[in-house]
C-alpha cells in the first residue's frame, strides 16, 4: 500500500510538472517588472522525492515543497561545490529543526557549532553508530575529545598569529603598547613549548602560574639549551635577561594583561582539551566512508569569556582544511558541511572570510541568523553585505512583528512586478480614461509578517524564489529512528600533567647556576636563580 501510495504521488507530481510547462509556454510577460514564484518545473531540478531524504545524497535539504518534495542544495551540471546556506528566522522559528534534519541525512564529515548541545543529544547517535562514524564532542569544560588548536603550528608567524588571536582587542588607544607587548611575550612561550617538546597552551598555563620571574628564567634557560636565536627571554623581557629590571612596572603590566587575558580561557578544567588532539583538520576533511562528526560545544553562558579560543579553534579547523585541500590538490578530500548554529552569539569575526574561500574545497556552510540586522551588528555595513552575497540559498521564516528591516530586505530581494494605476477625468466633451504601468512589490514587506505558521520563503541563486513549509524531523518516520539513537557518553578528561615536573631541563633544579648573574633590582637570598 505504500509503495501504490507513493507511485500515485510521484505520478501526480509529474502531471503537475507538466501542466507548469503548458501554462509557462502560454504565459505572456509584456510588462515592465516581470517579478513572480518559480512555476512547478522550474524548480524540478532543486527538489528530490521525500521519501529519498533517508539515503546518502550528498545534499542540505532546505524545506518541504509541493507535493511531497524536498526543496535541496545540491551539486549543478556547471558547479560541483554545493555551496552555502543562510537561514534566518527568530527564536522559536525552527532554524534547530532544520540543522538537525541535515545533521540526520549528510552522509558526509560534519562540524557543528553546538552551544546548547542539542545537536549533540540529538544526532551524534545517528552519525556515530548509523553512519559508522566517529563523533566526537570538544568541550572546554573539561569533557569529551581533546584538540589543540595549535597543532602543526611551527613557525613564529603561525605562532606570533595565534597569540594575536588569542589577546589582541581593538580600539584599545594609548593602551595598544601594553597588548602588543603581551603578544610577544606568549609568543615567546609558544616557541619555547615547540623547542621543548610540549603543547603550547598547557605549556603557557604552567608558565602563568609560575609568575612573571620564572616564565623569564625558564625561557632564558631555554634559549640557552638549544642555543636558540633570537633568545626568547631577551623577546620576553625586549632587554637581555641579565639586564633586566623585574620591578619595572611596564614589563609588570604587559605581563598582567597577558595573564588575565589568558586566564579566562586557560582554567584548571579548559587545559585539559589542549593536551593532545584526538581530531586534526586533516582527519576530518579525509574521513570519507566512515565521517567524523565534530560537535564544538561552548557553554552558553561563558561565550564572552571564550570568545578568542572559539575564534582560534575555528581558524585552526577551517583553515586547516583549506591548507590541507590545498595542499594535496583535493585527492583524498570528501565533503564537509559546518553547521553554524548560534555563530553570531558564539562570535566569529572572520566568517564573511571563511564564506568566501570555503566553498572552492568542497567545504559547505549553514549559517543560522535571527534577523538581518545581526549581520550588520556583528561585521558592519560593508562586512555584512560581502557576507550575504556568499550565500546561494536563503531560507527566510516568517520575520517578527517589529523585523521591519528584515521585511523591507525581503521585498527587494523578491523583486517587483507590474501594476497599473487607472484615472477617469471627466471634462466638456464627455470623459477620458488612462492607465499608467506603476511596479509593485511581488511581496510587500508587511505581508512576509503574516505568512503562515511553517511557511518559509526559498531563494535560490540563479531561480525565481518560492514558498514552501519549514523542514522538521519529526515527519520523516526515518529520521525519526535517528534522532532516538543514543549519543555517544564523553568521557572526563584527565587531570593535566605537570609539564615541568619530570623535565630535567625546565624542572626547578636547573634554576641554580652558580655563574649566573643576579638580574638588576631583584635579589633574593632564599631563591635559586
Amino acid at each position: 500500500m505504500g509503495t501504490l501510495s507513493i507511485t500515485f504521488k510521484r505520478y501526480t507530481y509529474c502531471v503537475a510538472v507538466f501542466l507548469s510547462r503548458i501554462n509557462a509556454l502560454f504565459s505572456s510577460f509584456h510588462t515592465l517588472y516581470t517579478a513572480r514564484h518559480a512555476f512547478l518545473h522550474e524548480i524540478e531540478n532543486i527538489s528530490l522525492p521525500k521519501s529519498d531524504i533517508g539515503k546518502k545524497i550528498p545534499a542540505i535539504f532546505l524545506a518541504m515543497g509541493k507535493f511531497d518534495r524536498v526543496l535541496t542544495a545540491k551539486p549543478r551540471a556547471s558547479q560541483k561545490e554545493i555551496g552555502n546556506v543562510l537561514i534566518i528566522a527568530k527564536t522559536r522559528r525552527g532554524k534547530s529543526l532544520n540543522a538537525e534534519t541535515n545533521a540526520l541525512t549528510w552522509p558526509y564529515a560534519f562540524l557543528a557549532n553546538d552551544i546548547k548541545k542539542e545537536l549533540w543529544h540529538r544526532t551524534a547517535g545517528f552519525r556515530e553508530t548509523g553512519l559508522g562514524g566517529k563523533a566526537l564532542l570538544f568541550d572546554p569544560m573539561g569533557n569529551g575529545a581533546r584538540f589543540d588548536p595549535l597543532e602543526g603550528f611551527k613557525t613564529e608567524l603561525e605562532l606570533q598569529s595565534a597569540a594575536t588571536i588569542l589577546l589582541f582587542r581593538p580600539n584599545e588607544g594609548q593602551n595598544q603598547i601594553f597588548t602588543d607587548t603581551a603578544i610577544t611575550m606568549l609568543k615567546a612561550m609558544f616557541v619555547a613549548a615547540r623547542l621543548e617538546g610540549q603543547r603550547p597552551l598547557p605549556f603557557t598555563y604552567e608558565m602563568m602560574n609560575r609568575g612573571f620571574f620564572a616564565a623569564a628564567t625558564i625561557l632564558e634557560i631555554i634559549s640557552e639549551k638549544h642555543n636558540h636565536y633570537p633568545n626568547l627571554a631577551t623577546e620576553f623581557l625586549d632587554i637581555s635577561y641579565d639586564k633586566a629590571d623585574f620591578d619595572s612596572r611596564f614589563l609588570r603590566d604587559c605581563w598582567s594583561t597577558l595573564t588575565r587575558r589568558m586566564r579566562r580561557i586557560l582554567t584548571k578544567e579548559s587545559v585539559r582539551c589542549f593536551t593532545a588532539s584526538d581530531f586534526t583538520p586533516k582527519d576530518i576533511i579525509t574521513s570519507g566512508e566512515h565521517p567524523l562528526s565534530v560537535y564544538l560545544c561552548w557553554p552558553e553562558q561563558h561565550l564572552l569569556t571564550l570568545a578568542p579560543l572559539v575564534q582560534l579553534v575555528y581558524d585552526a579547523l577551517l583553515n586547516g582544511m583549506i591548507g590541507y585541500y590545498d595542499s594535496v590538490r583535493g585527492v583524498g578530500c570528501y565533503r564537509v558541511l559546518a553547521i553554524l548554529d548560534e555563530i553570531f552569539r558564539t562570535g566569529m569575526p572572520k566568517l564573511y572570510d571563511y564564506a568566501t574561500t570555503v566553498c572552492g574545497r568542497d567545504i559547505s556552510l549553514i549559517v543560522n541568523a535571527q534577523s538581518e540586522s545581526q549581520l550588520y551588528a556583528a561585521f558592519g555595513q560593508y562586512n555584512a553585505e560581502v557576507l550575504k552575497e556568499q550565500f546561494d540559498y536563503i531560507v527566510n521564516y516568517r520575520p517578527a512583528p517589529a523585523g521591519n528591516r528584515t521585511g523591507h530586505h525581503i521585498e527587494e530581494s523578491l523583486g517587483y512586478t507590474s501594476g497599473f494605476a487607472h484615472s477617469k477625468t471627466d471634462h466638456q466633451h464627455g470623459e477620458s480614461v488612462g492607465e499608467s504601468e506603476q511596479k509593485i512589490p511581488l511581496m510587500p514587506g508587511y505581508e512576509t509578517k503574516l505568512l503562515k505558521d511553517g511557511k518559509v520563503i526559498v531563494q535560490y541563486d540563479g531561480e525565481r524564489s518560492t514558498i514552501a513549509q519549514r523542514l522538521n524531523w519529526h515527519d520523516f518516520p526515518q529520521l525519526e529512528k535517528r534522532g532516538n539513537m543514543t549519543p555517544p557518553k564523553p568521557s572526563l578528561l584527565p587531570q593535566m600533567y605537570q609539564p615541568f615536573g619530570s623535565n630535567p631541563v625546565t624542572n626547578t633544579n636547573t634554576l641554580w647556576r652558580k655563574e649566573r648573574k643576579l638580574p638588576t633590582g631583584y635579589i633574593d637570598p632564599d631563591k635559586r636563580y
